[in-house]
């Protein structure tokens, strides 16, 4: 717990893209005739990321370039420009040689954003990384307590409780249980993996999230210490 209260006490390193109108508007061909847009690209890593136009389903697949070397996924992007890929350089598994982190985002609406983070070495080996919402199920748990018009929700994060109060009035839709990870942010801090997992206990009600410390063991990336926090980094 210590590690990760240190790592939020730090600088962060939030993954960016450089993307650009212009670099929106660039194109190449595959070679099955498909027009690559490039999605984003950072010059000075050398590091791009295009993806082939799907209509009304956003880009898919995608094609990660670092250097003069390229490899196609067959992953996918949401079309909307301010939700394309991330990209960053960082040693993410304490082997020499940085890791590409490239973090996309499937899909997005009121109180959801669907997102996945993909790790590949410097040859285009992906690197397994864990699905945060499936190890948070095990390391949370919550009590919802109705009366009098109010309603309090406890949750449990790694062994501390943490209570809210509210009035039935202040929201239309409640959930009986808080939803975790509706909205996932994945980043980078001092060459490590985070995860940012948010709470809900309505479809426009938040109070607070989740932050998740990734570890490499075994040849994958897993989730490894949890905290709370009110606010996102």
């Amino acid at each position: 717990m210590n590690k990760i209260a240190n790592a939020i006490a730090a600088g962060v390193i939030l993954l960016s893209g450089c993307t650009t109108d212009k670099s929106r508007n660039a194109e190449q061909n595959n070679s099955a005739g498909d027009h690559k847009v490039l999605l984003t690209e950072d010059k000075a890593q050398k590091i791009a990321v295009y993806g082939v136009s799907k209509p009304e389903s956003g880009y898919s697949p995608l094609t990660v370039q670092l250097d003069n070397e390229s490899r196609d996924y067959e992953w996918s992007n949401t079309s909307n420009p301010s939700f394309y890929p991330k990209v960053i350089l960082s040693d993410l598994n304490g082997v020499e040689g940085d890791e590409i982190a490239v973090v996309l985002t499937i899909s997005t609406g009121t109180g959801v954003r669907e997102s996945e983070v993909h790790v590949l070495t410097a040859d285009f080996t992906e690197i397994p990384v864990s699905d945060p919402k499936d190890s948070v199920r095990n390391k949370i748990s919550s009590v919802l307590q109705k009366g009098n018009g109010e309603r309090e929700y406890t949750i449990s994060v790694s062994g501390k409780d943490y209570p809210f109060k509210f009035n039935e009035s202040d929201a239309g839709i409640w959930f009986d249980q808080p939803v975790v990870g509706n909205i996932v942010r994945y980043f980078i801090q001092d060459h490590v993996l985070m995860a940012e997992l948010s709470i809900q206990i309505s479809p426009g009600m938040f109070i607070g999230n989740v932050l998740m410390r990734y570890a490499y063991e075994n040849g994958t990336l897993e989730p490894d210490d949890i905290v709370y926090q009110k606010e996102s980094l």
